[in-house]
This record gives structure tokens, C-alpha cells and sequence, in this order.
């Protein structure tokens, strides 16, 4: 078992630091727009924004997963506080097992979406549109990964 928090520890550790990455390269993408403007040609007429219109889908998805693993739920609980507490534990398996399903769909979708995505220019850039795509599987997988461990401390009581 802690082989397995070990590895759950350091995908989550690898996440956060893409993270981080992800936005200092944003911030240098930005700069340097505003330094291709007004200041010399930086960019050379390649679509910068594109770039970061990317990296925005992978903030967005990692960026998602990393919160589900902190706790965060993102729901409508007008009558959760007026449950007990064990009803609101079954009711929070049974919302996780329908995330769990839907995010394997979405997953195994993503795979052959993958694919067909591999042969397609991102126009102006040499990036293909499997990379945003590679991101939001990457979210997904984090977010099953997170979604997966709830299920496991509420059901089995085994912590991630």
C-alpha cells in the first residue's frame, strides 16, 4: 500500500509541477507578444497565441484534476446539509461511480480521438491538435486517479 501512495504522491507531485511549468511558459508566450508588438520582432509571424490557447487546455485539465484530489467538488448541495451524514456518504459513492464512468468514457473516446487528432496541423504551428487533446486525456486520467481514491477512503476506508 505505500508503494502505491508513493506513486499516487509522485504523479501528483509531476502534475503540479507541469503546472507551474505550464504558466511560467505562458507568461513567457505573453511577454513576448507584447515584446513582438511594440518592441522587435520576436514571433515572426507565427501564431503565439496559439501556443497558449494549448497550454490553457492543459492548465484547465491538469488544473481540474489536481483540485478533485484536493477535495474540491465543484455540485449543487441545496439539501446536503439536511441530510445525515451517512446518506450523504452513499450519495457521494453513487455521484463518484457516475464520474467514474463518464470520465472512462471520455477517456476511452479520447484514445481514437488521439489518433485521428495526430494528422491534423495546428495551423501555424508545428503542433498537432493530439496535443490539446493529449492534455485533456492526461486531466481526465487525474481526474479518475482522484475520483478513484474518494471511492476507495468512503467505501473501503483506504487512504491514497
Amino acid at each position: 500500500m505505500n508503494a502505491l501512495r508513493g506513486i499516487v504522491a509522485a504523479i501528483e507531485w509531476a502534475a503540479r509541477a507541469l503546472v507551474v511549468a505550464l504558466m511560467v511558459a505562458m507568461l513567457a508566450i505573453v511577454i513576448s507578444q507584447f515584446v513582438d508588438r511594440y518592441v522587435t520582432p520576436v514571433w515572426k509571424g507565427y501564431p503565439a497565441d496559439e501556443y497558449v490557447k494549448v497550454a490553457l487546455i492543459w492548465l484547465t485539465f491538469i488544473g481540474f484534476g489536481l483540485a478533485m484530489r484536493a477535495g474540491v467538488a465543484i455540485r449543487v448541495d441545496l439539501v446536503d446539509h439536511a441530510l445525515p451524514e451517512s446518506v450523504r456518504r452513499w450519495l457521494a459513492v453513487a455521484f463518484d461511480l457516475v464520474l467514474a464512468a463518464m470520465l472512462g468514457v471520455i477517456i476511452h473516446k479520447a484514445v481514437r480521438l488521439y489518433e485521428i487528432s495526430s494528422m491534423q496541423i495546428i495551423l501555424g504551428t508545428d503542433m498537432t491538435v493530439a496535443v490539446p487533446v493529449l492534455g485533456m486525456t492526461i486531466g481526465c486520467l487525474l481526474m479518475l486517479l482522484a475520483v478513484v481514491s474518494r471511492l476507495l477512503r468512503n467505501l473501503f476506508r483506504i487512504e491514497l
